[in-house]
């Protein structure tokens, strides 16, 4: 295997693009093996000096499909939303029929995804106290439940026993494996199969376990600004691309924008105001986006009734403004405000509250027989998405059902909707989007390169992997990963220690990200001073940001300076109004209030006097 040193600058795949390069011209086929948010970029590269026939960009999981078809091996596979039920089912198991928390499955799920991925058994599981022991419990309890079913890590180890016993027909020529922080030694395997089986293999990483070529570096100029605070930086960095665009001579797919992940909605939002198309390329919870926030806030209602999510029914609109006006939640006191304001008005709110529950209940009139039951629970599910045109005409729509039956698999018909909910919060998806200037949290950067890249607040502690001590199996009974790879093949039950500093090489990512990178950082926001992330920024006096130009049209029309519209300005329905409320009361303030008194009948209690 040729291994190469990825410095994180791009000089690792610039070499491997030549190799790919000169293969493709002499008519073979090529395998660009990457992260699955990569594919469209590492194409991009492949493509960039013309047409290369005989290249495609291919992330492992298709690379142990295709082993898997070519040599007839059919079954049972598990989705990772189907691995936290099988897991979930070994905690009620184990515990007498308890049903577990979907947080409580998904932590065991991920912890037996780790001792998987570095094939660690049951038996060779480190037991250090009564956690560490019953996770060894829960994992020999999963394997039993899953039986002959695959999981992802199952489908990767037969794979590459596949591949060393000679039963795949190499369909490619070379592979070249880019972008990578890590190998797992399932995956190593796989690749060291591939070499044997005749492939030409290179690979990258930041320190290979065997010789390893030193690539020439990419040179990148790199330029530090600060802002006055967050909204400052923000304005300045989208006016800064949007000169790049239109004055620059730079191509949008020549250009990325990297932001911290809890700023990723706020520079959307930020950017349609200045008519500026960011394509995101990171991954999202359903529950992110409006679509599956309303679905999980429909799913808790129930549960958790609140003043707010009242405004989710028309209907229940006037019950809510009271409950807000009062501060109630909580099923109890709303069901008897219900009652108050029927007696009062003569309405009809407590039986139309009583219609939503009932509404919401997945298991009202369900038959006893078992797949009956679950065929209802479904039904019911189907029922709920349709019947709102903002989850029937979302693209979500066929994920938010998926979710669905992998929440029967793993709560039962007692616990589908609270595991509905958390499976919609938890599992991450990549959507499709059209071209345009990417837009990355730090998680997306390995092995891409750019003309020019913008990293949007380097404060200190924003950039990081997060790494922390696993709840389960401490340090001190980890190795370090420097022995993974040496013991791997000698003896199984491996695990790497988790705390290895990698965000010094996700510092690296960033300041090699394009050959200009402009990386800026607040000075402050609305509550504290911010310091830089002294490694990110490097040490050279970083630049003020001036003021914003006036290059939204929100700031500017026409050269006049933007003037309010005499006209009424469509306002969103009542039934959208949670939303607002919810801003109001994370947030401090919010500026529809006075609308929202005059429209809804809105008024704060006699005692309660506004601060101005």
């Amino acid at each position: 295997m040729h291994w190469l040193i990825d410095a994180a600058d791009g000089g690792a795949s610039e070499r491997m693009l030549e190799r790919a390069r000169e293969l493709t011209a002499q008519k073979r086929r090529v395998w660009w093996l990457t992260l699955p948010s990569n594919r469209n970029f590492a194409l991009r590269r492949l493509a960039a000096r013309g047409a290369t026939l005989g290249a495609e960009a291919v992330h492992f999981q298709q690379v142990h499909q295709r082993v898997l078809a070519q040599a007839g091996r059919t079954g049972t596979f598990l989705s990772t939303g189907l691995r936290v039920a099988r897991v979930g089912e070994s905690l009620r198991e184990l515990a007498g029929g308890r049903m577990p928390a979907p947080g409580e499955a998904r932590l065991f799920a991920r912890a037996i995804a780790e001792l998987k991925r570095f094939e660690v058994a049951p038996e060779e599981v480190p037991v250090g106290d009564g956690e560490s022991r019953r996770l060894q419990r829960v994992y020999a309890a999963y394997e039993r439940a899953k039986g002959e079913a695959l999981d992802p890590d199952d489908v990767a180890r037969l794979a590459a026993d596949l591949v060393a016993e000679g039963a795949w027909r190499p369909e490619t020529d070379a592979v070249f494996a880019a972008g990578f922080w890590e190998l797992s030694p399932l995956a190593l395997s796989l690749l060291t199969a591939m070499e044997r089986a005749g492939v030409e293999v290179w690979a990258s990483l930041p320190e290979p376990p065997g010789p390893a070529e030193d690539p020439p570096r990419l040179p990148a100029a790199v330029a530090v600004w600060r802002a006055e605070n967050p909204v400052h930086e923000l304005r300045w960095v989208l006016a800064e691309i949007k000169r790049d665009l239109l004055v620059g001579g730079f191509d949008p797919l020549e250009l990325a924008l990297v932001v911290p992940p809890e700023r990723l909605e706020a520079t959307k939002m930020l950017a349609r105001e200045y008519d500026l198309y960011l394509m995101d390329e990171t991954y999202h919870a359903p529950s992110e986006e409006e679509p599956g926030k309303l679905l999980v806030d429909l799913l808790r209602f129930p549960d958790h009734p609140t003043a707010e999510g009242l405004f989710l029914f028309e209907e229940l609109a006037p019950l809510g403004r009271a409950a807000l006006a009062r501060g109630l939640a909580g099923l109890d006191a709303i069901r008897k405000l219900a009652r108050q304001l029927d007696e009062a008005e003569g309405g009809r709110l407590a039986p139309t509250l009583e219609a939503v529950l009932a509404s919401l209940d997945p298991l009202a009139g369900a038959p006893a027989e078992d797949a009956a039951r679950r065929a209802h629970l479904l039904a019911w599910a189907e029922r709920l998405v349709d019947g709102r045109p903002l989850l029937a005409q979302s693209r979500w729509r066929e994920v938010f059902l998926l979710r669905a039956r992998e929440a029967l698999e793993a709560g039962g018909p007692e616990g589908f909707r609270a595991w509905w909910a958390g499976l919609l919060e938890r599992v991450r998806l990549r959507a499709r989007r059209p071209g345009g200037v990417a837009l990355l949290s730090p998680r997306e950067v390995s092995g891409r390169r750019y003309r020019k890249a913008y990293v949007l607040g380097a404060s200190e502690g924003v950039y990081t992997l997060d790494e922390r001590e696993d709840y389960f199996i401490p340090e001190e009974a980890r190795r370090p990963w420097s022995e993974v790879f040496e013991r791997i093949y000698a003896e199984r039950g491996v695990l790497p220690r988790r705390l290895r500093g990698r965000d010094v090489h996700l510092w690296r990512s960033l300041r090699a990200l394009a050959d200009e990178v402009v990386i800026s950082y607040p000075e402050a926001d609305g509550g504290r001073p911010l310091e830089p992330e002294r490694d990110l920024v490097g040490a050279d006096e970083p630049r003020p940001m001036g003021p914003v130009p006036l290059v939204s049209r929100a700031l500017s029309r026409e050269g006049s300076g933007y003037r309010a519209p005499r006209e009424g300005v469509p306002l969103p329905a009542p039934s959208g109004l949670s939303q607002v409320y919810r801003f109001e009361r994370s947030y401090g303030g919010c500026g529809f209030r006075s609308w929202l008194e005059a429209r809804e009948g809105l008024r704060p209690d006699e005692d309660e006097r506004p601060e101005w």
